[in-house]
């Protein structure tokens, strides 16, 4: 595989939002080939701009630079001087598969360019300006898989068009003043398999507006929630689960033993000795 490009570019492997591992840049002679070897399989590498302070007059030549060179995963998170005027170009980058745009200032108006996104796979929206128009948009892009909205000002019922989605998977709430109500809307997502909701205001009659789901999610995050041992009951029929975050609740560490004993998938001595249920 040759990839050439006149953008500078690092390159990263997606482990985790915030603690992703650099791999390297394209900045020596051998940068090309260097961008050729970090971008081959497995999947999960992308690339950014080394400089944050790029502006909207660079982001066109930003995205040329990467279809020429056929890289379809970009991050520009914290790069805040960019502006709806600048984000339009995302326009002319109908490939993208991964867009991270963590840490910016941009809204649900300056975001209605991911309409042209349709091969957008997993995105990551958190700490950004929208309030929940711009989900409306998102819920049309035929291959989503994984969508982080944490850190942001998410109005009550905003999550309501994601039961559109055809295909996500991976849902990150954490951090938004959703509650109980919109847990209601969220259990109508058939597609879903992992959920943050820490630090969020759900608490039991959320837990228990989940239960249309009780067989397909495999993660749940409920840490710095308002749940209390009123929920154990609903959390018991979680037949899937395989990761249970629970940290900083109302929960009694003792039910953990009556939720694992339910739930066979939290039950660390089913194939290894790792915590299952996260205190």
């Amino acid at each position: 595989m040759t990839v050439a490009t006149d953008v500078a570019l690092r390159v990263y492997r997606h482990d985790f939002w915030g603690i992703d591992q650099f791999l390297g840049d394209n900045l020596d002679e051998d940068g090309d080939d260097f961008l050729a070897d970090a971008l081959r399989l497995p999947n999960g590498r992308y690339v950014r701009p080394p400089d944050f302070r790029i502006g909207d007059e660079y982001l066109p030549v930003l995205i040329e630079g990467l279809r020429q060179a056929r890289i379809t995963a970009l991050s520009l998170a914290s790069c805040r001087r960019l502006t709806g005027s600048g984000v339009s170009a995302l326009s002319a980058f109908p490939e993208v598969t991964f867009l991270d745009l963590f840490n910016t200032q941009l809204d649900d108006a300056d975001l209605a360019v991911l309409a042209d996104c349709r091969n957008l796979e997993v995105l990551n929206l958190a700490g950004t300006s929208i309030t929940g128009p711009v989900l409306d948009v998102i819920a049309t892009l035929p291959r989503l898989q994984t969508l982080h909205l944490g850190y942001t000002a998410l109005a009550s019922g905003a999550v309501a068009p994601l039961a559109g989605a055809p295909r996500l998977t991976v849902l990150n709430l954490a951090s938004t003043p959703l509650g109980d109500n919109d847990t209601e809307a969220i259990a109508t997502i058939a597609t879903l398999r992992e959920l943050g909701l820490e630090e969020t205001q759900v608490g039991d009659r959320g837990v228990s507006a989940l239960k249309p789901l009780a067989r397909s999610l495999t993660r749940l995050h409920l840490g710095y929630t308002a749940v209390t041992d009123g929920c154990v009951p609903d959390l018991c029929t979680f037949s899937s689960l395989t990761r249970l975050q629970l940290r900083a609740t109302r929960i009694d560490r003792g039910a953990a033993g009556a939720i694992a004993a339910a739930v066979a998938g939290l039950n660390s001595s089913a194939n290894d000795d790792t915590a299952r249920i996260i205190w």
